[in-house]
């Protein structure tokens, strides 16, 4: 049975995608699911914060930027 469609904008719905969904991908990186919500709908973390995203979303194939 799939979940919810994900209302993340791309490349986020990519990420979440390629981690099983976004509670696998909230579970992967350690924060909760709105914290996903929010970096997809533009709230940028620290930079370490940054780097572990960016380099969790390149292991699964995907991209990640902060502007």
């Amino acid at each position: 049975m799939k979940g919810r469609p994900t209302t993340l904008p791309p490349p986020w719905a990519a990420f979440a995608a390629a981690a099983g969904g976004v509670g696998k991908l909230a579970a992967t990186l350690g924060v909760s699911r709105r914290t996903i919500d929010r970096w997809g709908a533009g709230t940028i973390p620290n930079r370490h914060v940054q780097e572990y995203v960016i380099q969790e979303a390149k292991k699964l194939g995907v991209t990640i930027t902060w502007i």
